[in-house]
């Protein structure tokens, strides 16, 4: 098993998202990713954002824990933190990055976009 950190980053009801490859085919998700060896989940979630959206972010707390089961690989344990903006420039980056509407977010992990609908909708 693995851990990963992701971000649920939100602007004007919209959803920051990272769009990616996986398996051959597109893949969004939320942004973030694997936690480094001697790495603190924190640090994993700023380091990951950045890498994907340029974004610098705090983040603030943790909203929900989910666990991937896979025939193929390794589990991973995901942390979903609430993150903010770190900066000015940041905040100003928020109008173009990648982001989905709320409403029409499916293409998110449906377990994880059905809890953020329910607390920040």
């Amino acid at each position: 098993m693995y851990v990963e950190a992701r971000a649920v980053i939100l602007h004007d009801q919209r959803l920051v998202i990272h769009r990616g490859r996986r398996r051959g085919g597109a893949h969004v998700s939320l942004p973030g990713g694997r936690v480094k060896q001697r790495e603190s989940v924190e640090d994993a979630l700023v380091r990951e954002v950045h890498e994907e959206t340029g974004l610098a972010v705090t983040p603030t707390h943790l909203l929900y824990v989910f666990e991937i089961t896979s025939k193929l690989s390794l589990n991973a344990l995901n942390l979903v933190f609430l993150a903010e903006p770190a900066d000015a420039a940041s905040r100003t980056l928020l109008e173009s990055v990648d982001t989905l509407d709320l409403s029409s977010a499916e293409e998110i992990i449906p377990p994880v976009i059905d809890l953020v609908r329910e607390d920040f909708a």
